[in-house]
């Protein structure tokens, strides 16, 4: 992502969108409230902590540039830097400008690793039933809310119970945050199921079974 964190924008650097100071502090008010909502409204990437974020102003230590940094960085990302030199150093050194109004919104699209699937085809797959989906939680976790068609094996028991897990259905696999999901995903694969994929992501499910992808 590269973020133009001016109030006034003529040129900008391609690919960039505009976010003032202000209002990512104004959105940061939200981020820690967790009124996330209005966020992934025009953040999509927001679940991902280490996409890369380039912010950028007039020069490397303007106020804006400074303040973008700080606010960003105290939303939980970890590589967020800013541009060395600014639109002042990119100028000079000849680089592309667009003259074109920015974007006001972020899109990140996320790079899948070998294994995952996305977030939304996970929801549509689940909506329409046209996959079993594997809960690798323990217990306890399971117990606390669950998708209401999914077969329950807690990761420690996987291996000893792969005979309850159909080979030729595709089968998604979740835990709370995507970890456990790919090692159970890894030990599929190795036993030959090959539809198998998981979910690298948090999900929360409420007690009716209604789940949300962060």
């Amino acid at each position: 992502m590269i973020v133009d964190v001016r109030n006034q924008v003529k040129q900008r650097l391609p690919g960039a969108v505009n976010f003032n100071a202000s209002k990512l502090q104004a959105m940061g008010k939200d981020f820690k409230s967790r009124k996330l909502k209005s966020l992934k409204k025009n953040l999509p990437g927001l679940g991902d902590k280490k996409a890369p974020i380039i912010v950028y102003a007039d020069s490397t230590f303007s106020t804006e540039a400074l303040k973008g940094y700080k606010e960003l960085s105290s939303w939980g990302y970890k590589n967020v830097t800013i541009l060395d030199g600014g639109l002042t150093e990119w100028k000079q050194k000849g680089f592309p400008l667009l003259n074109t109004p920015p974007e006001s919104r972020i899109v990140y699209v996320k790079k899948l690793v070998p294994g995952e699937v996305a977030s939304d085809e996970f929801q549509k797959l689940v909506n329409t039933n046209n996959a079993l989906v594997l809960d690798v939680r323990t217990p306890k976790e399971y117990a606390g809310g669950h998708i209401k068609t999914a077969l329950h094996v807690p990761l420690d028991d996987l291996e000893a119970n792969l005979a309850k897990i159909p080979k030729k259905r595709e089968i998604l696999i979740h835990c709370v945050a995507g970890a456990r999901a790919q090692i159970a995903y890894n030990l599929l694969k190795g036993k030959g199921f090959e539809k198998a994929r998981f979910l690298n992501a948090t999900i929360e499910i409420n007690k009716q079974g209604k789940f949300t992808i962060l």
